[in-house]
């Protein structure tokens, strides 16, 4: 064996039985996008075909690119290597696999730079997978006359539905939830092939949800659930996985918003909430910027061909 041989990164597929170590790195970064949170990952490990390599104490996460399916991206590394030797070995790795040409997705804004100064990079805005932040103060309150029309349904709902139940999701009640997703997820055999995706991956989240370490709740009318929530908290900021609830409740949606943000911000005391990407969806961009964002994160595919400039 040639000791002097640089071990090239070798990526896994991503199982169960690797979640705490990814948690475990991802809760030390402070992007505030759900591409880094354990519940984003495992949401679209199959949709991407993610897969992981840790090396050392970093993390790399390789998968489908986002704007060209047949071609393999990368995420940013996260741990404690310096970002130029991660880049270093995901070239070294994109020379044998990949072509020569290494695609990076998701990108957060403020990296951008480090790739303009030192590589040979083009930069793409990737516009139907930014994520949209939130203050959590805000979402709690709905104070202000720019969430006039939230107030408005979250009373009508109490109005209409006075004896509702608004309470934490646990092993006493998750059959509840379950129940209801299971007659949600009938409902929904007409959508995307990408919503579908989304509603299957849910679907397995919820049935193992109290190994995932989430926070989760359940609005009630007559004792039977209508809506859920389910969310992941790092640092100062909930990023939102899940949200489901049957519209023929007016008001349903905005309430759980609503109740949920208030109980977190109250046990958390968290600064943001993320209610991640619209995937370009016209209907939830809509939905997204009717709650009056603090800043939308933008992310970028960055495609590099030669190592440096």
């Amino acid at each position: 064996m040639d000791n002097n041989k640089k071990v090239s990164l070798e990526f896994k597929k991503i199982e169960l039985c690797a979640r705490d170590k990814i948690k475990e790195i991802f809760y030390r970064q402070d992007y505030r996008l759900c591409d880094f949170t354990v519940g984003g990952l495992y949401m679209w490990t199959d949709y991407f075909d993610y897969s992981y390599c840790i090396r050392g104490d970093t993390l790399f996460i390789a998968g489908n690119d986002v704007t060209q399916a047949d071609e393999k991206a990368f995420a940013l590394p996260v741990g404690d290597a310096p970002l130029e030797a991660s880049v270093g070995l995901m070239l070294e790795y994109a020379k044998e696999h990949c072509g020569g040409k290494l695609n990076l997705n998701c990108i957060p804004e403020d990296k951008i730079d480090f790739f303009a100064e030192n590589y040979n990079a083009e930069i793409i805005e990737v516009v139907d997978w930014e994520d949209y932040l939130y203050s959590a103060k805000s979402l709690a309150t709905l104070t202000g006359h720019i969430y006039n029309k939230k107030r408005n349904r979250v009373n009508l709902f109490s109005r209409n539905y006075e004896n509702y139940v608004f309470e934490s999701i646990t092993p006493q009640n998750i059959d509840g939830v379950l129940s209801f997703l299971d007659k949600y997820s009938e409902n929904k055999e007409d959508e995307t092939a990408l919503a579908v995706y989304e509603n299957r991956q849910t679907n397995a989240i919820m049935r193992d949800f109290f190994s995932w370490g989430f926070e989760g709740a359940a609005l009630y009318v007559d004792g039977k659930v209508i809506g859920f929530t389910a969310a992941e908290i790092i640092g100062d900021t909930m990023f939102v996985h899940i949200e489901k609830a049957d519209s023929s409740f007016e008001g349903a949606y905005q309430t759980i918003n609503y109740l949920f943000a208030k109980g977190m911000l109250e046990k958390y005391n968290i600064e943001y909430i993320n209610r991640e990407e619209d995937v370009g969806d016209s209907g939830l961009r809509q939905a997204r910027l009717s709650y009056n964002p603090v800043k939308i994160l933008k992310k970028f595919k960055v495609i590099i061909r030669n190592e440096k400039q």
